[in-house]
C-alpha cells in the first residue's frame, strides 16, 4: 500500500487533457546522512493515469536526476529544440522529451514496477503525453520548488 500524499510538498507534474504523471516527493529516505549518496535519496510517489489506466508507485528518486532534468527542461525552454531522456536511477520510470520545430512536446513516459508478487517480473505502463513549449516555465517552477524543499545535501566525490 503506498503512503498518503503530504501536501505539504510540491510536485513535478507532466499532463495533457488525457494523461498525466506526477511525481511527488514525500521525505528524505536517510534524513539523518551528510553523505552525497545516502542523504539525497527523496522517497517519491509516482502516479501515472490515462483512460483505463491507474499506476501508484512509491520508488526513491536521487536528487542529482531532478538536478539534471531541471537543466535540461531549462536548456530546451531557451532553445525552443531538443530532446530529454531522464532515466531513474533505479530504473523504475523513463521520461523522454522531444520538441518539434513548431514547440509541440511528445512525451513518452514508461513506468515500471518491480514487485515480488511477479516472481520476479515486472508490470509496465507506457504513457504518450502532448504539450507544448508554454508548458515549460510551469514544468521548471515544479522542479525548482522540490529543489528548494528538499536541498541536495554535500558534494559527489
Amino acid at each position: 500500500m503506498n503512503p498518503p500524499m503530504n501536501t505539504d510538498t510540491p510536485a513535478i507534474l507532466v499532463c495533457d487533457e488525457q494523461a498525466r504523471v506526477t511525481l511527488h516527493p514525500l521525505r528524505r529516505e536517510n534524513p539523518d546522512s551528510t553523505d552525497y549518496w545516502d542523504s539525497n535519496w527523496i522517497v517519491t510517489r509516482i502516479q501515472a493515469t490515462a483512460p483505463g489506466f491507474h499506476a501508484d508507485i512509491t520508488e526513491p528518486v536521487h536528487l542529482s536526476e531532478l538536478v539534471w532534468l531541471r537543466e535540461e527542461l531549462e536548456t530546451m525552454r531557451a532553445v525552443l529544440a531538443g530532446r530529454i531522456v531522464w532515466k531513474a536511477m533505479e530504473g523504475f520510470l523513463e521520461l523522454v522529451a522531444e520538441m518539434d520545430r513548431l514547440g509541440h512536446i511528445r512525451w513518452t513516459v514508461l513506468l515500471r514496477h518491480f514487485n515480488g508478487h511477479f516472481n520476479g517480473k515486472e508490470a509496465r505502463l507506457l504513457l504518450e503525453i502532448e504539450n507544448d513549449q508554454t508548458y515549460l516555465p510551469a514544468l521548471v517552477n515544479e522542479v525548482d520548488a522540490v529543489l528548494e524543499t528538499f536541498p541536495v545535501v554535500g558534494e559527489p566525490r
